[in-house]
């Protein structure tokens, strides 16, 4: 075989691969159960292709993220979602390593709030407050769902102040806003000095009017 023949059959060979990956996207894009099939087809390693088809068909849910992760191993996320499957299936055991190895891989906000949650829904509470700390560590812009979850294991404030409260003025400025809507106007009082001392006076003036108005 001529040296310009196997030029030609890469050249071919490159542009089908390239139309392949192409269409494989445009068709996972469509964002249908056909079209990512379709897209599977053309593009059978795709682990976000598997992702998307475990959100959309609950059936094959299981085998989806499970494939998704042979793939690829430090996919956090179906780490996540197929714990979650494993737990509605009564195997918290393998559920809980799963959710583990999500935060081994991502050591972001989600890992630590399902391991809370997790932890919550199987009644172990040393590991849901342990947990919850170490939510707390990596606020979220909208804390108002954790402490939530703490308030249905324990509506006293300052067991919450104690466990989750770091010298984040974020963290403190929501705290005192979440009380607020509890009505706990003399726990986030109490609070006040905290977001004082670490807080911004220009920041926090019109929370802490508020609260004195309260």
């Amino acid at each position: 075989i001529s040296l310009r023949v196997l030029v030609a059959a890469a050249c071919v060979w490159g542009a089908w691969a390239s139309w392949k990956i192409a269409r494989g996207d445009s068709l996972l894009r469509q964002d249908t159960v056909t079209s990512i099939r379709a897209s599977l087809r053309l593009v059978p390693d795709n682990p976000a292709a598997f992702m998307r088809l475990a959100q959309l068909d609950d059936d094959e849910a299981q085998p989806m993220l499970e494939k998704a992760l042979r793939l690829d191993a430090y996919n956090a996320q179906a780490d996540t979602e197929l714990g979650l499957l494993y737990e509605a299936k009564a195997d918290p055991a393998r559920a809980e390593r799963l959710l583990l190895h999500a935060f081994e891989i991502d050591h972001t906000y989600t890992p630590r709030w399902s391991l809370a949650n997790f932890y919550l829904r199987q009644g172990n509470l040393p590991a849901f407050w342990q947990w919850s700390r170490r939510a707390a560590e990596m606020p979220p812009e909208d804390m108002g769902a954790l402490f939530a979850l703490c308030w249905r294991v324990t509506p006293d404030p300052k067991a919450i102040a104690d466990a989750l409260l770091h010298d984040n003025p974020s963290t403190v400025r929501q705290f005192i806003v979440f009380l607020l809507t509890k009505d706990q106007v003399d726990a986030a009082a109490d609070e006040a000095p905290r977001l004082i001392r670490i807080g911004g006076v220009g920041t926090d003036r019109p929370l802490l009017h508020a609260l004195v108005n309260q």
